[in-house]
């Protein structure tokens, strides 16, 4: 980019000098246009570092360089030891800072300053330096002082003096407040620091001096001083985030490194009674990294959030408190570490879509009267549910027959009644005809999908006519032959994609569609594809990567085929009018 602007600055300042006498006026203005434009383009300059060594030997002292050609940038402190290995690392646009490494050594500090919109990096480090740590024949700790800040939200802890055997110390700094809750923790060798609440009232500090060479320990605390906040900061309390703000307390989420969950049932006096949507799901607020142990919910909440505590491995039994009123869709999707019983409260008003899907550790389930139930809340689980419930215009039912699951919607003038997931350990999938006397019509979106230890085959119903988007999407282990029933009329998006598993498929004449993605990646199908007839689209990637495919594909006299529709396949593909004119 940069020799393009060069090339560029120079082609016009050519064809100008041509013209330049003639047009003077002009071509000072342009000439500042183009200074203007090569002062803009000018490569990140950073000034070196200056630095030294503090007089205890323990630190070194660093200033920030000046930087030129960047009007926005941030400046990385890399500490390293003699065996390369990363000590510690922070970002500050400081002045000047202390790298503190905590132990004795040969150390090293790379200076890491990147233009956040370009991305271009200057590097530059010290040289390795020779640091101290004081050494005695046990752990000796001096007593830590701390002074209040101006606004009185902070404490500063000066670090207290210490001597160890090995010469390697970290120091743990650890807040509490008057309950006895661990707000927040941090570590860290600097000679000063803040520790910060972020909420109101009374608060103390342990210092925790820890050898790291032999164990040994050193604990002290700095007493307790009451602090000021506002009540409107999050508060953060076990790692747990509180959001103050709104007219009742609701849990935010939590730290990355959390590895269990300590819920608190107030906050400076006011009730929790909400968890935000996605607060501890494990693909969102902890990185992928699944949260263990014990789930206690506080006792004053009134609603659960979507995905709030989704693809966990708490274990133990799980208590809904009395005033929840809504568990909203994938709650506690996938938490098969659940066990005990699982009674849904009185006031609990709704379920949503799969929020206990995959909570297959659970014994029994007590459901209040009336309350309203997605068909797929507990798809995957060891229940038997027979329940109904009336939401002021339609009565709504599920049953369970031969472990699958059915809706039935009765609104006053006709009954239907769908299949819509089955319990978990299902061997095979035998959908029935008819459920309390109403034939089985449809299979639900999402019915099915993610059952993939189901190893045995899948039947229908003559009475079925539809089979909803991803209904048995991802069943890998479905084997037999797929033969879907002679009166269906409607597939939908992804019905069957990804069932690996079946040897060899059936269409029925009368089938009008094929459509998006429908049995993509069924690589165990083989052998010949005969198309019905009565079809008149296949849409793009019907059948994408279904490499047992093989032979001739005869397309019927109609039909519109999209470019993608047997991509990855084995076939050839002859149209039917084709046959006809030969």
């Amino acid at each position: 980019m940069k020799i393009g602007i060069a090339l560029l600055l120079t082609a016009l300042l050519l064809a100008l000098c041509a013209w330049a006498s003639a047009e003077t006026s002009v071509m000072d203005d342009i000439m500042a246009d183009l200074e203007s434009l090569a002062e803009e383009t000018k490569e990140l300059a950073v000034s070196p570092v200056e630095w030294s060594v503090s007089e205890d030997k323990q630190s070194i002292f660093l200033t920030r360089p000046t930087v030129e050609g960047s009007e926005e940038y941030t400046i990385a402190y890399n500490i390293y030891d003699a065996d390369s290995n990363p000590v510690n690392y922070f970002y500050s646009l400081e002045e000047s800072v202390a790298a503190t490494p905590g132990y004795g050594g040969l150390f090293n500090v790379f200076v890491v300053v990147r233009d956040t919109a370009t991305g271009e990096q200057n590097v530059q480090n010290i040289g390795w330096q020779q640091l101290d740590w004081p050494r005695a024949d046990q752990l000796t700790v001096g007593k830590a002082t701390h002074e209040m800040s101006d606004d009185n939200r902070s404490v500063f802890v000066d670090r207290p003096s210490i001597a160890c055997a090995s010469g390697q110390v970290s120091i743990a700094y650890n807040i509490y407040d008057g309950q006895g809750n661990a707000v927040n923790y941090f570590y860290s060798t600097e000679k000063r620091v803040a520790a910060t609440p972020g909420y109101p009232g009374r608060f103390n500090v342990f210092i925790v001096v820890t050898d790291t060479g032999t164990g040994e320990q050193n604990v002290q605390n700095i007493g307790w001083s009451d602090m000021e906040g506002e009540e409107t900061w999050p508060a953060v309390i076990n790692g747990v985030y509180y959001d103050l703000k709104r007219d009742t307390v609701y849990i935010t989420g939590g730290d990355a490194g959390l590895k269990t969950l300590t819920l608190m049932d107030e906050v400076y006096g006011r009730p929790v009674e909400g968890i935000d949507t996605s607060a501890f799901a494990s693909n969102r607020s902890n990185d992928y990294r699944k949260l263990t142990g014990p789930l206690k919910l506080p006792k004053h909440l009134k609603s659960i959030g979507y995905q709030a505590f989704a693809e966990n491995e708490f274990t133990g039994e799980l208590v809904i408190p009395e005033g929840v009123t809504e568990i909203s869709s994938f709650a506690f999707f996938e938490n098969s570490g659940l066990t005990g019983d699982l009674v849904i409260p009185d006031n609990v008003e709704s379920i949503g879509n799969q929020a206990f899907m995959g909570c297959y550790g659970f014994t029994s389930l007590t459901l209040p009267e009336n309350c309203e139930v997605e068909y797929s809340a507990f798809n995957d689980t060891n229940f038997v549910i027979n329940h109904t419930w009336d939401d002021g215009w339609d009565v709504y039912s599920i049953r369970t027959v031969d472990q699958v699951y059915y809706l039935i919607d009765d609104d006053g003038d006709e009954k239907t009644c769908s299949a819509a997931g089955a319990m978990h350990g299902i061997p095979a999938i035998n959908i029935v005809g008819e459920v309390d006397g109403v034939p089985v019509t449809s299979i639900e979106s999402d019915a099915f999908e993610g059952h993939e230890n189901v190893t045995g085959g899948v039947s229908f119903p003559d009475s079925l006519v539809t089979i909803g988007t991803s209904a048995f999407f991802g069943c890998k282990k479905l084997s037999g032959t797929l033969e879907l029933p002679p009166n269906l009329q409607r597939l939908n998006l992804f019905s069957f994609a990804s069932c690996e598993s079946f040897s060899s498929l059936v269409l029925p004449e009368g089938l009008t569609e094929i459509p998006y993605g429908c049995f993509q990646d069924c690589i165990g199908l083989s052998g010949e594809l005969i198309i019905p007839k009565s079809i008149q689209r296949i849409d793009s990637n019907a059948f994408k990567n279904c490499t047992g495919l093989t032979g001739t594909v005869v397309i019927p006299v109609g039909c519109t085929v999209k470019d993608t529709a047997f991509e990855g396949t084995n076939v050839t593909l002859v149209y039917e009018e084709e046959q006809e004119q030969e």
